[in-house]
């Protein structure tokens, strides 16, 4: 039995490497348009479509222009003051938990090794590790959510800007669709309208405040 509580201690500790404290870049992959359209496409019925179809006549020719979503992200001066601001932060929540994480790791391996303690008191032992690892790692899910509720918020006049600015030049370019790089093995540069987005978004909005909020 004590070796058993034993192993589980460690065994909740490793879980935590493999959990760990991630981070990524909140990217909204659309501006709000296409979740109004939706909206009123279910609001029509399901005989809209059609006569809408019918009304309109041919569909027109497709005029494609191509946008780095990512590198929107990566390059635009608001993607890099919030990339600025966040870097720290994150860096000291994975220290933070990692130190914690490895104490527990070295407290489970000294308790797997001690020979000397009696049955009652290796239990004891094993399971308040077992509690603490469990604790941890629900700490670790908390700063990971704080973080990314975080980026959410950052993130949302980037995108309000962005999704206000392509319209605005495929409409300038005749164009009727506009798709993401990321999705096309192979584009011609001269469809690609990333770079104008970045200096529209630039001379817009050149920087974001993060507020990281109380964690829940």
């Amino acid at each position: 039995m004590s070796r058993k509580n034993t192993l589980i201690a460690a065994a909740t500790v490793a879980l935590l490497a493999a959990g760990g404290l991630g981070f990524y870049f909140y990217q909204q992959s659309q501006d709000g348009t296409a979740s109004h359209s939706q909206q009123a496409a279910d609001n029509a019925g399901p005989a809209a479509p059609a006569a809408a179809a019918g009304a309109k006549g041919p569909l027109p020719a497709p005029v494609f222009l191509v946008l780095d979503k990512q590198a929107v992200l990566r390059f635009s001066k608001a993607g890099q003051d919030i990339a600025r601001q966040m870097q720290p932060v994150i860096q000291q929540a994975q220290t933070t938990i990692l130190g914690q994480r490895q104490s527990l790791e070295k407290q489970a391996a000294d308790l797997q090794q001690n020979t000397s303690l009696s049955p009652e008191e290796r239990d004891k032992r094993g399971a308040a590790l077992q509690a603490r690892s469990q604790a941890l790692q629900v700490e670790a899910q908390r700063r990971q959510q704080q973080l990314s509720e975080a980026l959410n918020r950052a993130n949302a006049p980037l995108s309000k800007a962005v999704g206000e600015i392509v319209p605005a030049i495929a409409k300038q370019r005749n164009a009727n669709m506009v798709l993401d790089r990321a999705a096309l093995a192979q584009a011609d540069p001269a469809f690609d309208i990333t770079q104008d987005v970045i200096t529209q978004l630039d001379a817009r909005l050149p920087s974001v405040k993060v507020e990281l909020g109380a964690p829940k």
